[in-house]
């Protein structure tokens, strides 16, 4: 339950790291509580001591009813960056919660934004495994040639072009599953390999259309 003080002024922050009463409900998922405060006025745009906001919290906890709230009641901007100059979309596909991701986007993210060290969502799904978010970041327009400096420039994403290819869901799914982190930061790389260059298909797929 939220202290009549926190119900009088629900956008006091705390003394230490500057906390609205908004930002640990969007973190911890509590709906009600998030629309008893927005019916007293929170602002969802107030940012504690490292620039981060509810929305920014909900996205990194995949808080999917939370982050549709935000975003679609109190009309929280997508984009707003937080701590590393990372925005929510970019908490949602480096930790894969694809649902959050689609949330997002459906309230028009920007699927290029950079953190501040040049990683995009696209890039940090890919070096996570993530392959769900890989596919529905480049079906949203997310851009595999953008420069990447931790990169150095040399590595993955800069001469590809885009392509379908349709992988069997189920297969899929069953592998990842199984997956090491290891192999699941080999398996996001190979999957941009195999969608985004443009290579001579292999010899088994040769004449399969996708």
């Amino acid at each position: 339950m939220l202290c009549e003080d926190a119900a009088a002024q629900p956008n006091e922050l705390t003394d230490q790291y500057h906390f609205s009463a908004l930002m640990p409900a969007a973190q911890e998922g509590h709906m009600e509580v998030i629309k008893y405060l927005h019916a007293r006025g929170a602002d969802a745009a107030l940012v504690n001591d490292a620039g981060n906001t509810a929305l920014w919290f909900a996205a990194k906890f995949n808080r999917v009813d939370v982050v549709k709230y935000l975003v679609e009641e109190m009309r929280v901007l997508p984009d707003t960056r937080g701590a590393g100059a990372c925005t929510p979309l970019y908490n949602a596909a480096e930790l894969g919660f694809t649902e959050v991701a689609r949330v997002l986007i459906h309230a028009k993210a920007d699927v290029n934004i950079p953190k501040d060290n040049g990683a995009t969502p696209l890039l940090v799904s890919t070096e996570q495994g993530h392959i769900d978010m890989v596919q529905l970041l480049t079906e949203h327009g997310a851009d595999p040639t953008a420069e990447v400096s931790f990169l150095k420039k040399t590595r993955l994403l800069r001469h590809f072009y885009l392509k379908t290819i349709v992988l069997p869901r189920q297969a899929r799914d069953t592998h990842r599953e199984a997956l090491t982190k290891e192999t699941r930061f080999c398996a996001g790389r190979l999957y941009l390999r195999s969608v985004l260059r443009p290579v001579s298909r292999p010899h088994h797929l040769r004449g399969v259309r996708t």
